[in-house]
């Protein structure tokens, strides 16, 4: 499941949250689900671990789509399954 970070966070903030782990569900694809999507003054960071640059690719889409993101910090790793 995709981690949304809760505490006091302003509304358009946390609608680009789940507009974003909306767009991560969307790609069915499991190691996706467990992105950290967080969002502050329009600015998405995700965090986590995915198998593959493609994987890695698909979360930087998935925020792109979510019309009101203004920036991008990506602090999403590679790791192999080997």
């Amino acid at each position: 499941m995709v981690s949304l970070v809760n505490g006091t966070v302003p509304s358009t903030d946390r609608y680009l949250e789940h507009q974003v782990t909306a767009g991560l569900r969307n790609r069915n694809v499991s190691t996706l689900r467990q992105v950290v999507v967080q969002a502050k003054s329009g600015t998405i960071t995700l965090r986590g671990t995915v198998t593959s640059f493609y994987q890695k690719q698909l979360c930087i889409q998935a925020c792109y789509a979510v019309p009101g993101v203004v920036a991008l910090v990506d602090e999403v790793e590679v790791a192999s399954i080997m």
